[in-house]
């Protein structure tokens, strides 16, 4: 995906993809890469979990179970998750748990 400056905001991949509309893929083992949307292009975090749903043209997934966010200065993990990459924002319903990592 790409924002209204032409720079990718994220890349999506997984082990398969389900196209049940033009709106809604479902993704098994979906990495979900997230990036500055600015020329450098850095990568802002990593978003894993074993099943998703995207909606696309809103920038939205979500999933039921596990999900993982990683990057150099804290990990996520827990389960029942939302994904708004307009707001570059997630929220991590149940079993949620923080680390962040000293000194990077």
């Amino acid at each position: 995906m790409f924002g209204e400056n032409g720079y990718r905001t994220w890349e999506l991949s997984g082990e398969e993809g389900r196209y049940l509309s033009s709106e809604k893929i479902q993704v098994t083992q979906m990495k979900l890469r997230i990036f500055s949307g600015d020329a450098k292009s850095t990568l802002e975090n990593r978003i894993e979990s074993p099943q998703a749903m995207l909606f696309v043209n809103k920038n939205i997934a979500i999933g039921e179970g596990p999900i993982q966010i990683l990057n150099d200065r804290y990990r996520v993990d827990g389960q029942r998750w939302y994904w708004d990459g307009k707001n570059k924002s997630v929220v991590v319903s149940q079993k949620a748990s923080v680390v962040f990592y000293q000194g990077l």
